[in-house]
């Protein structure tokens, strides 16, 4: 949680040993271009502040989610970001840094993903762990919110952050309460010393709005349980864990621009660090005693299923964890997953089609949360669908089950249709127009069974589709700005009577 702090720029030398690493070259020219471009153009969600006293000019920022799978913060007239410190989690014992602090609370946003690791830790320790807070959750009027993972960054994924001329790698490990003013620049104690010494605690932070804060997009991003040394007993043990993951992903930088990699940072501290350990995956936590409802925010979506007129489930009746379940949309009852089956052929298995479809489906389908009304928004605005999921059969069609969509809605077709095929092969399909045939292309390959997540963008009359962080720009040929909603499931376009199988991690909207 955001500390209102007093906030203090924290010159010259420090007592406390202070981990350094050299900033790369791309990153430097990276944050060189983000503060010379002035303020941000692709603005996920603005409206934030970075401290009290600040306007609300601070957003989250989108400009190179595209090309480098990278979102971060920043603000006007060249500003970034400040640095506040977060003493949240299990502290145990330190320092004394976050004594004090006014507003430290018992637990991490991740806490029981944490524990899943099996680790011997409780949660994250402000003291040890390097985490960065993202994300801004409340319920209060006029709180703005933001969801990382609408953009692809997934929980305790790797952060970079360039601070005091060095750069230090966190993870995603808090977020933001509406227990004050919607602020965002927030990083744990450690990570704080870290770049600025014993001067900052749990009430004094770094004020200046120069701190780059570099969220990755994917899976690749996320160490998982074995991919880092969560039981670490001291910060460098910890940090020096996710540099060899860390540094490819920076090393990735620049290259959807033509931008020369960087070479692996070099890395100096007073403490020894252990050797990285080599990536794994990582699950969220997802109740298996709960509906799907009880695990996803399906507050957005009704449910088409493949059976009765067909039958469509509304959004109330699928939230909360006692919410639908059904024959073919159900919670596995080992991990949480989101199971949606659909049945093949409709000639061969009797299934029930919506009106001018050919197939069957158990498909989410976006309505306005709260109203239940059917959505319909404008692609000028700020519009997008991230699913993380796995396809475990396919259909046997053409392209295989259709997993997500773009919807026109007063021409009731498919802008983009994006397909999983059983050999992994995924393909958007997008119509010039309403009644001509798609134009498709090859977005990329996953293993069948294998996780991965997906974002369909339609922001500023631009249509973009990344998987895995990965995106493909597509032309939208004669479409004029239609109105649209996404759908997202498993929706058959088999030959065969086989059935399909998809299964759902995690899924987020964003309007703006």
């Amino acid at each position: 949680m955001h500390n209102i702090l007093k906030a203090l720029v924290i010159p010259g030398l420090l007592a406390v040993p202070v981990f350094a690493r050299d900033v790369p070259s791309n990153v430097r020219s990276l944050y060189d271009s983000i503060r010379s471009s002035g303020s941000c153009s692709n603005v996920l969600k603005d409206g934030f502040y970075s401290q009290e006293g600040d306007t609300r000019d601070f957003c989250y920022c989108g400009d190179h989610l595209a090309s480098d799978g990278i979102i971060y913060l920043q603000g006007k007239g060249g500003q970034l970001v400040n640095m506040d410190i977060d003493c949240d989690g299990a502290l145990g014992t330190g320092d004394g840094s976050c004594d004090s602090s006014t507003d430290t609370q018992g637990n991490t946003t991740f806490r029981d993903t944490v524990q899943s690791y099996n680790k011997g830790i409780d949660d994250l320790n402000a003291y040890v762990h390097s985490f960065v807070v993202l994300g801004n959750q409340g319920s209060k009027d006029g709180y703005v919110e933001f969801d990382p993972q609408s953009v692809g960054i997934e929980p305790l994924s790797i952060v970079a952050v360039v601070c005091a001329d060095k750069m230090i790698y966190g993870v995603w490990g808090d977020t933001n309460g509406d227990d004050g003013l919607p602020l965002i620049g927030e990083v744990s104690v450690s990570l704080g010393h870290a770049c600025y010494g014993d001067a900052v605690n749990g009430n004094q932070a770094h004020d200046a709005n120069d701190i780059l804060y570099i969220a990755f997009t994917g899976q690749d991003a996320v160490p998982g349980a074995d991919g880092a040394k969560w039981d670490s007993a001291t910060f460098d043990e910890f940090e020096a864990s996710l540099q060899a993951q860390g540094d490819r992903l920076i090393a990735k930088l620049g290259s959807g621009t033509g931008t020369a990699k960087a070479k692996p940072s070099k890395t100096t501290s007073t403490k020894g660090g252990s050797s990285p350990t080599s990536p794994g995956g990582g699950n969220g936590s997802l109740n298996p005693n709960c509906a799907p409802g009880g695990n996803f925010d399906l507050a957005y979506f009704n449910l088409q299923l493949p059976v009765g007129g067909p039958d469509i489930i509304k959004s109330k009746q699928l939230q909360g964890c006692g919410g639908y379940t059904g024959d073919t949309f159900f919670t596995d009852k080992s991990t949480g997953e989101m199971v949606l089956l659909a049945p093949g052929n409709p000639d061969l298995t009797g299934c029930a089609t919506t009106s001018g479809s050919a197939h069957c489906r158990t498909e989410l389908r976006e309505v306005v949360k709260g109203s239940g009304a059917n959505a319909a928004w404008s692609p000028k605005g700020i519009n997008s669908l991230t699913v993380t999921m796995k396809v475990v059969t396919s259909d046997d069609g053409t392209h295989g089950t259709a997993i997500g969509q773009v919807f026109a809605s007063e021409a009731s077709k498919p802008l983009a249709e994006m397909y999983y095929s059983p050999s992994g092969d995924i393909v958007v399909g997008v119509k010039p127009d309403a009644d001509s045939d798609q134009v498709v292309t090859k977005l990329g390959n996953v293993a069948l069974g294998t996780k991965f997540t997906y974002s369909l963008n339609y922001s500023n009359d631009k249509l973009s589709i990344s998987i895995n962080g990965k995106a493909t720009a597509l032309d939208t040929f004669s479409w004029d700005s239609p109105a649209c909603y996404f759908k997202s499931g498993n929706y058959n376009q088999g030959k065969s009577a086989a059935s399909s199988e998809v299964r759902i991690y995690s899924i987020n909207v964003v309007h703006s």
